[in-house]
């Protein structure tokens, strides 16, 4: 089982804190994965962020796993989570497309990944993902922010 990991920026929290959520984050929360209640339990009451390209990553998913010659799920199941998703309160982000190069090359991350870290950055917010290569980057990430 992934192993979730926060990575969390210090600073001021509001009514609603903010969290940076990537696709596998939301991908165990709409399939009901293993991980599925560490998932929502994260994100309740926090106001969810991603970069736009979280819409692609979760229609893509859901048509893999309709597709999968073992069928994980029926196409009427996969179109139902994309309908949960689209459900969701996301607050959908651009991304600077060389500030998120810079962190790709930085962190050794795809730039898909690196998305979610630049948005992260952008508003200072804790980044929750299952994805060990970009929570272990924006853990270091945040820790070299915040040193001396």
């Amino acid at each position: 089982m992934p192993r979730l990991i926060v990575a969390e920026p210090s600073g001021v929290y509001y009514e609603r804190p903010p969290l940076v959520v990537d696709s596998s984050l939301v991908i165990a929360f709409l399939f009901h994965e293993e991980n599925a209640r560490e998932a929502e339990m994260r994100m309740d009451g926090r106001a969810l962020h991603a970069p736009q390209l979280i819409d692609l990553e979760i229609a893509n998913v859901c048509r893999s796993r309709a597709r999968m010659s073992s069928k994980l799920v029926t196409l009427g199941e996969a179109r139902e989570s994309l309908n949960d998703f689209l459900l969701l309160d996301v607050e959908r982000h651009d991304i600077d497309i060389r500030a998120t190069f810079d962190l790709a090359v930085r962190y050794g991350l795809t730039a898909y990944d690196a998305s979610y870290l630049y948005i992260a950055s952008l508003l200072n917010a804790p980044l929750a993902t299952f994805d060990e290569a970009l929570g272990n980057a924006a853990t270091l990430y945040f820790s070299e922010q915040h040193v001396g």
